[in-house]
């Protein structure tokens, strides 16, 4: 594929907050094998990470001055691979670094809970590194912005398939999912129930008519399980 330089990209990232310990000995380097989400979208694409990302906290202290770093690393990797339209591809791998050279951004090498470093414009403040690649090359990007989804969960996509509408929505793995459907957003009717979860993020096929897709919503039909930090949205 042939990518357009200025070619509009907007996606989002999340993690769990707890789970395996930090793999690194260092007090100022941490590495999370911990379960996550990546998505990109553009040109029709959809880029999705694997179900276990590597994720690296810096907290790097000198004298007089300290550096912070948040990366993600995920694909390139056969048994864990990363996803191009839901469809595996070992040979994709994405490579994200946030760093914050005044060292307020982080207070440890754990896992931060709420992610710090947000920008609302572009922004200088940020060293960024972020790229997606393949075998066939390398597409570098930047943050328009970077902000954090205020909700844990909703509908992140609605799209018309042929086979019928396809809702894409942010889920939770363990849960469960009813899928309802309304004309006038006062009467819900459901079109699935108990729809298993495909990570951290889902979709659904509505092989029923056409008609009935005017307004939908999913509602989890179990107990979240699972600590994760609020979604990072990002153009």
């Amino acid at each position: 594929m042939e990518i357009p330089l200025l070619t509009e990209v907007i996606g989002h990232f999340v993690y769990e907050t707890e789970g395996d310990p930090d793999i690194q000995a260092s007090s100022a380097r941490g590495e999370y094998r911990r379960p996550g989400a990546f998505v990109a979208k553009f040109l029709g694409t959809k880029i999705s990470g694997s179900a276990q990302p590597t994720l690296k906290v810096e907290n790097i202290r000198f004298t007089g001055s300290s550096i912070d770093t948040f990366r993600i690393i995920d694909g390139n990797d056969v048994s864990n691979p990363m996803f191009i339209d839901n469809d595996a591809n070992d040979s994709i791998e994405v490579n994200l670094s946030l760093t914050d050279g005044t060292g307020l951004a982080l207070e440890s090498d754990t896992l931060p809970a709420s992610f710090p470093m947000q920008m609302a414009t572009p922004s200088s403040h940020y060293s960024i590194s972020f790229s997606l690649k393949n075998a066939q090359g390398t597409m570098l990007l930047q943050f328009e912005w970077l902000r954090q989804r205020t909700e844990q969960f909703r509908i992140t996509e609605l799209t018309l398939a042929e086979a019928g509408p396809m809702i894409d929505f942010q889920s939770i793995p363990g849960m469960t999912y009813n899928i309802e459907f309304s004309a006038d957003l006062t009467a819900w009717s459901q079109v699935a129930t108990n729809h298993p979860d495909d990570g951290y993020s889902t979709n659904f096929l509505d092989e029923g008519i056409y008609a009935r897709i005017a307004h939908s919503q999913v509602r989890d039909s179990t107990g979240s399980q699972k600590t994760v930090s609020h979604p990072e949205e990002f153009r």
